[in-house]
Parts: structure tokens; sequence; C-alpha cells
């Protein structure tokens, strides 16, 4: 390993600390840059909150058609068996 004079390492101090001054952002700037990342954060949680909403929307229709749809098939049938004496489900053969 070569020795390094007392010259070059104040050249590298010295490159240490321009790049310190005009490459490493200040507090006051990364305070800004959390800031803005806060606010966006705010938005995208804003819109997953209403995406949650619309699903919850979107199930509760989905279980009310179901269940709708099971009532309507339960009563056809009975008033296929009081008027026919018979389902027409049940009789599925003869319309195939």
């Amino acid at each position: 390993m070569e020795n390094v004079t007392l010259e070059q390492t104040h050249a590298l101090l010295e490159k240490l600390a321009e790049y310190v001054m005009n490459q490493v952002p200040t507090r006051a700037e990364m305070d800004k840059r959390f800031e803005q990342m806060d606010k966006q954060f705010e938005q995208v949680d804003k819109q997953f909150h209403e995406i949650r909403q619309q699903i919850d929307l979107i199930r509760t229709g989905q279980a009310v058609f179901a269940k709708t749809f099971e009532l309507h098939h339960k009563r056809l049938g009975i008033l296929e068996e009081q008027h026919l004496g018979y389902r027409v489900s049940d009789k599925k053969d003869k319309y195939e």
C-alpha cells in the first residue's frame, strides 16, 4: 500500500467538502421533499379508501341480487307446483 501524503489527504477532504456542499441536499430541502411525499401518500390513501367503499357497494349489490334471485327461483317453483302440479326444472329431459 502506498503512503498517503498530507497533501493527498487534504485534496480528498476538499473534494468531500465540495461534494457535501454542492450535492447533498440541505435539511430544509429534505423536509420539503418529505412533506411532498407525505401529501402524495395521503392522496393515495384517500384513493384506496374510495376504492374500498366502491368495492363494498359492489359486494352489497351482488349479495342483494343473489338473494333476490334465490327468492324469485323459490317463488317460481311454488307457482309451478301450484298451477302445473310439477316443477318445470324437474322435467328437463322433456325439453332437451
